[in-house]
């Protein structure tokens, strides 16, 4: 399907299921919204509106936030994000610069892509719930290490009375 997409630019995208709270999937550089079929599928399943979009590459800055407006118009009374790599640095910096998205899942962003730049005072200014997933090995580990000292002393400080360590982290 297509779908207005940031300024006067279309997006492709494909729909799954029809629930009350919908998720917009972000892919990573170099793939299409065929990479998250399998996630979109499980989506629908457990009763949400998923949206598999591809991305303008171009300009990322307002299409996550198109995708999670097209999920409104559908009926989503909440929209959630998730991205990998580019799609996630992308899902994380509207979140910062939009209050439509009621969380994110962010899985090996990189620091800078395009328009996005990820910036520490930006994430931490998140009020909804932020999951971002590296692996140790992944070269986007030197992405985020600079934000894992902060992000899990603050999710730590909220989540006192059960501890903290590297390996365990708190439930939001």
């Amino acid at each position: 399907m297509t779908f207005p997409g940031p300024g006067r630019s279309e997006m492709e995208g494909s729909l799954f299921g029809r629930g009350r709270a919908g998720v917009v999937l972000s892919p990573q550089l170099s793939q299409t919204r065929e990479a998250w079929f399998p996630l979109a599928r499980v989506l629908k399943k457990r009763g949400y509106t998923a949206l598999s979009m591809d991305s303008l590459e171009e300009n990322l800055d307002g299409e996550v936030i198109a995708g999670a407006r097209l999920l409104r118009r559908k009926g989503a009374s909440r929209v959630f994000a998730v991205g990998a790599s580019k799609g996630a640095t992308t899902v994380l910096g509207e979140a910062v610069r939009s209050d439509m998205l009621a969380g994110v899942i962010a899985v090996s962003p990189v620091l800078t892509f395009g328009d996005v730049t990820l910036r520490r005072n930006g994430i931490s200014s998140l009020t909804e719930p932020v999951l971002i997933i590296v692996d140790e090995n992944d070269s986007s580990i030197f992405a985020v290490e600079d934000l894992e000292s902060w992000e899990l002393r603050d999710l730590c400080r909220k989540d006192q009375r059960r501890g903290c360590s590297r390996n365990r982290l708190p439930s939001l």
